[in-house]
């Protein structure tokens, strides 16, 4: 069993020590001791003098399928955002060209500290995302979109016809990939069903998802309460609005993960809380798209589970952990008008800790602590920009990025060191990438 020494760091382990110096032994994929290794002998020792570990940031929502598609959608309203550019992009997608996107979805958020997140496929080709997840040796919890209700508003128009799937169709791919996929590798991927979004899923579609997921003890990822115009559609379509509307299908509770939540009111926010329902908050991609600013200060207040996601490329541009957790904090703390809302060790609770709890994750992962899962990120914070850091959360939350991101460990295996990929050439994959890129975008016969 491989192991690796990590020598000399200052850790910020989220844990009951929360910050010690010393070192960090790994056994396989699982961290064995913390403090003073001294006389242990491994196969790979690291020296971390001065340098600071982290958990692995955890990311709840991101669009894989997506990366490909940055650039491509910028300054443009949300049900624009998705008619215009994005859906006509996934529509597109070939194998070929959507495991590239997630090839390149993962060097980004690998290299900038983020080693575990929750994916939303394309309807098609996610078994692309998947392999190149597996291949990659990133963590995730991912599921292919579902879109089996194609009675859309006027502002959305009709689903491309390769996004039309009957509701049996939908979740026989998706059980197709469970028998795949789920558990993979000592569960280092593991499957979300992942409804798109009420105003393209039908009542039976949700219904037979809460059964399915209790009956493979997994969770339900999908969008709600994100557009003001999106919102107002669900209430015409179904009597009410989106939480509430979950909430009466008995779909809300610690399994349901609810990516924006922007548009709540009093009741919504009551719903989320007793529930347990879980809040995946997109800082950059709300702004970027206009849709709002999500009440998380008042959720937090209220003890909801909140965690952070970059959400898509198009949307966004950077898949950053570092750059969510800055815009969390300060978006808040404007809006609030208080300055000590959400504060940095808080913010980045909310990339760690609150992030694996919001996966079912909390016992494996979101922190350094003896017998959990080695997902590391080392860091090199004597830079110019993160000096001084006399409070590292400050450090880490308000001017650390992923310049400062020098290894990144998953599940034992070194993948980034020395701010170099471990087992590939970048350039080679970036070429690789953008070739793809052009292929698609040439497909789906988009003007940039």
């Amino acid at each position: 069993m491989h192991t690796i020494l990590i020598r000399n760091a200052t850790i910020i382990t989220m844990g009951e020590d929360d910050i010690v110096r010393g070192d960090i032994f790994v056994e396989g994929n699982r961290i064995k001791r913390i403090g003073d290794c001294g006389g242990i002998q491994s196969d790979t020792v690291i020296d971390a003098t001065d340098k600071v570990i982290i958990p692995g940031l955890i990311q709840t929502h991101v669009h894989l399928c997506q990366v490909l598609f940055r650039g491509t959608a910028d300054d443009m309203e949300l049900l624009d955002w998705l008619r215009e550019r994005t859906w006509k992009l996934e529509a597109a997608h070939d194998f070929n060209t959507a495991y590239a996107s997630a090839w390149l979805g993962c060097m980004e958020l690998i290299r900038s500290g983020t080693t575990c997140i929750a994916d939303m496929g394309s309807i098609m080709n996610a078994e692309a995302d998947a392999q190149a997840m597996y291949d990659f040796g990133i963590r995730a919890k991912f599921g292919k979109a579902m879109t089996d209700f194609g009675d859309l508003p006027p502002e959305l128009g009709n689903l491309p016809g390769a996004f039309q799937e009957t509701t049996q169709e939908s979740i026989d791919q998706s059980l197709g990939l469970i028998k795949d996929w789920h558990g993979i590798d000592d569960g280092r991927l593991q499957y979300l069903f992942a409804p798109r979004g009420i105003l393209s899923t039908s009542e039976e579609l949700l219904l037979e998802l809460k059964r399915l997921a209790l009956q493979y003890r997994t969770g339900i990822h999908t969008h709600a309460c994100e557009n003001k115009t999106e919102s107002k559609r669900v209430a015409e379509q179904r009597g009410t609005s989106e939480i509430k509307y979950l909430q009466s299908l008995g779909l809300t509770g610690g399994n349901l993960l609810l990516a924006h939540c922007i548009w709540v009111d009093e009741q919504d926010l009551k719903i989320l809380q007793e529930t347990n329902t879980r809040v995946l908050h997109c800082p950059s991609t709300n702004l970027k798209l206009a849709s709002g600013i999500a009440p998380i200060a008042e959720m937090l207040k209220q003890g909801i589970t909140v965690s952070l996601g970059a959400d898509g490329a198009p949307a966004n541009n950077n898949l950053s952990a570092f750059i969510e957790m800055r815009h969390a904090s300060l978006l808040q703390k404007g809006v609030t008008l208080d300055p000590t809302v959400l504060p940095a060790r808080q913010t980045f609770e909310l990339a760690t800790l609150n992030g694996a709890r919001t996966l079912g994750l909390e016992n494996e992962i979101g922190s350094i602590e003896v017998g959990k899962k080695a997902d590391l990120v080392i860091l090199d914070l004597y830079q110019a920009h993160t000096i001084p850091h006399s409070n590292p959360y400050s450090t880490l939350v308000y001017a650390a990025s992923s310049e400062n991101v020098e290894t990144v460990i998953i599940d034992g295996n070194v993948l980034f060191h020395q701010k170099k990929f471990v087992h590939f050439d970048d350039k080679e994959m970036l070429q690789k990438c953008k070739a793809e890129s052009e292929k698609l975008i040439q497909r789906a016969q988009i003007i940039i």
